[in-house]
Order: structure tokens, then C-alpha cells, then sequence
């Protein structure tokens, strides 16, 4: 403050010229920080694993600075949220169909994660890839009592068709393969 003073820069209230002067003091102080880190990284570490003490700087200002990516550009907004679960409406879009299936969490054979990791989203991929031993119109049947059926909101197209002849071929030979080896045989 008093080599401000000296240049007149606080007086006059010359910011321009305080940045100027400043700005080599900082870049000096976060130099003598960084030196400090190494020599007691160096200090503490045996000899042999000098040669990561880089890397692990590397690793650990990359873990500190990730979260701010996220977060700094929302707190400088005045946005920063975090989603609860009350946030995400109880919708999940199969096929193109919006069905509310948190009536059906606590008998989901797949568990309630499953449900919830999804919930929001077009799910339609997780549900044609779990759901590979179960006959098809069987899941169809149970998913039409949870199906929205709301007139304002008519089905979207789904981005990619999961269900072809090729698919129904693959999950037919994947069942024959399975056939009598016992419940649970296809899991790994």
C-alpha cells in the first residue's frame, strides 16, 4: 500500500496503475506458493518417487479446478443450483411414450436406482438393454398401466428403433443359449 501511495495510485484512485503494479507482486507470491509446495513435496517424499511429484500436482490442480469449471460460471450468474429430486418431473420416455413409473419403485426387480437413474431422460436403450430375457409383450402390458396419457403431449420418435427383427433374433438365441442353465446363469 505505501508503493501506491508513493506512485499516487491510491490517491487519485488510479486502478489501471494499481493493477500494473500489483499484478508481478501476485504472480510472485502464487511463484513462492508453488516453490513451497515442491520443496515440502520434495521434503516428505522419498527420492524414488521424485519424478511423480509433478504428475501429482498435475492430478491434484486438475481435481481442484473441475468443480469450478461447473460451478464458478453459475455463482458469477447468481444460477447455482443442484437438482433435487423433486426437480425432475416423474416421467420416463420409452420408445417414444411417457409412462410415471415411481408407483412401480418398490417392485422393480432391477432395484429403485435403476428407476431413478433414469427418471427424467429417455431411457429407452437401458430399458431394450436390461430388459433382454423378458418377453416383450409382457413388458409392454405392464408398462401401459403407468403409460401418461395426457392429450396435449403426443408420443415423440425416438432418436434410435431398438426393436427389429434382428434384435428379436438376438434375444431369442441369447434365451436358447440360456435355456436350462439355471436363474441367474446369464449374469456375470
Amino acid at each position: 500500500l505505501k508503493c501506491l501511495k508513493r506512485a499516487g495510485c491510491v490517491s487519485r484512485g488510479c486502478t489501471r496503475s494499481a493493477r500494473r503494479m500489483m499484478a508481478p507482486a501476485m504472480v510472485g507470491a502464487i511463484a513462492t506458493g508453488l516453490v513451497d509446495v515442491y520443496a515440502t513435496a520434495f521434503a516428505t517424499v522419498h527420492p524414488i518417487f521424485y519424478i511423480f511429484v509433478p504428475y501429482w500436482t498435475l492430478i491434484l490442480a486438475a481435481l481442484c479446478l473441475s468443480p469450478l469449471t461447473v460451478l464458478l460460471p453459475q455463482l458469477l450468474q447468481g444460477k447455482l443450483s443442484w437438482p433435487s429430486r423433486k426437480d425432475i418431473a416423474n416421467e420416463w420416455t420409452i420408445n417414444g411414450k411417457k409412462y410415471d413409473l415411481a408407483p412401480f419403485y418398490d417392485s422393480h426387480p432391477g432395484g429403485v436406482w435403476a428407476l431413478r437413474a433414469a427418471k427424467g431422460s429417455d431411457c429407452t436403450g437401458l430399458f431394450e438393454s436390461c430388459h433382454l430375457f423378458i418377453d416383450r409383450e409382457v413388458l409392454l402390458k405392464m408398462l401401459n398401466r403407468y403409460e401418461i396419457k395426457d392429450g396435449s403431449q403426443k408420443a415423440e420418435e425416438p432418436p434410435m428403433v431398438f426393436y427389429d427383427k434382428f434384435y428379436e433374433d438376438l434375444k431369442a438365441a441369447a434365451r436358447d443359449y440360456f435355456k436350462g442353465k439355471g436363474k441367474g446363469a446369464h449374469k456375470m
